[in-house]
């Protein structure tokens, strides 16, 4: 068994870069860039087996992996990292907005109200003076806060 990984240790190399790969992106979600890093400078080394630079044994490899992934990390940081910042907020559609119920008490600028609304405890915000009991329309959901308006 140790005689055919011997035999075919730039393949070795290529899969076991495939898979670091694949757990990077796929598992993780490219949140971490070790095993982006290692697995890539792995995929490398295997190629540059193939390619006959490299010699097709263990010590090279490592030695090839070891380099190769310290060269990518001080190549690579800092544009990954940026890349990572860069968040496209987005309003997401509540499927809540435009829904319509009756308050138990009443709210405005100043008071917030509590209602139970679809099996959850909301804090009830409003922009002007509500009265109890008055039918009101969510315009607007955040967590644990829905914000209304009177019905006309």
């Amino acid at each position: 068994m140790i005689a055919f990984f011997e035999a075919h240790i730039a393949q070795m190399f290529v899969v076991i870069g495939l898979a670091l790969l694949a757990l990077e992106i796929a598992i993780l979600g490219f949140s971490t860039f070790v095993f982006f890093f290692v697995g890539a400078a792995t995929l490398l080394t295997g190629g540059l087996m193939y390619l006959g630079i490299l010699e097709e044994n263990l010590l090279q490899g490592i030695a090839g992996v070891a380099v190769l992934s310290s060269v990518l990390a001080a190549l690579l940081w800092k544009p990954l990292k940026a890349m990572q910042k860069e968040v496209v907020k987005t309003s997401v559609q509540q499927d809540f907005i435009g829904e319509q119920f009756r308050l138990s008490a009443a709210i405005g600028p100043d008071q917030d109200g509590s209602e139970k609304y679809s099996g959850i405890h909301w804090v009830v915000r409003s922009n002007s003076h509500i009265d109890a009991h008055a039918l009101v329309r969510i315009k607007a959901v955040s967590v644990g806060v829905l914000e209304v308006e009177p019905c006309e």
